[in-house]
């Protein structure tokens, strides 16, 4: 799944990590992303941030697997390990 936040590219596995559910088909709201099913609500770096039957601050490990992601030559270019390498160039 991929998405911007203030102009922040993120790209993430689009599951959510309460349930499961597809966060592409969640809202955004700014710099956030809410979960369609529970309202979890995670920021561009994927740390889960509001839990909204849960007062207090959510656990550290609640958060979404995210990927490097950039844009370059009008294409998002997103990398599911280390990359070795910057995209290669493209002349016009």
């Amino acid at each position: 799944m991929v998405w911007q936040a203030g102009g922040q590219l993120c790209a993430w596995q689009d599951l959510c990590v309460h349930r499961g559910t597809r966060l592409s088909l969640g809202r955004i709201d700014g710099c956030t992303l809410q979960c369609p099913y529970h309202g979890w609500v995670y920021d561009a770096d994927g740390r889960c941030v509001r839990i909204p039957a849960l007062e207090g601050k959510p656990p550290p490990k609640a958060r979404v697997r995210t990927y490097r992601a950039l844009e370059r030559y009008g294409l998002v270019w997103v990398s599911l390990g280390a990359p070795a390498q910057e995209p290669p160039p493209f002349p016009e």
